[in-house]
């Protein structure tokens, strides 16, 4: 009898598949949320040392990318339930 579980027998097991499902949202979320601040912060950064009124065009980013970066969580916390619940 071999103990050693193949891959795809560790796919199976409750906690594995439970596990990977929150490292799922957690690796979406973390992805939205840098790219939206990413987006938003560094060209207002750049326009800020441009135009020499740093730090103000950057922290209306900063300020806009949050509300932003909420929407956008929700809505891919939306697209994973509706994908969880198909299965």
């Amino acid at each position: 009898m071999n103990t050693m579980s193949t891959h795809k027998d560790l796919k199976t097991l409750p906690l594995v598949k439970g596990l990977s499902h929150y490292a799922e949202i957690t690796s979406r979320v973390a992805v939205v949320t840098v790219s939206v601040v990413a987006i938003l912060a560094v060209p207002a950064y750049f326009l800020d040392n441009y135009l020499g009124t740093f730090p103000w065009i950057f922290i209306c980013a900063l300020l806009v990318s949050m509300p932003v970066s909420l929407y956008m969580t929700y809505k891919v916390i939306l697209d994973l339930i509706k994908r969880n619940l198909k299965d």
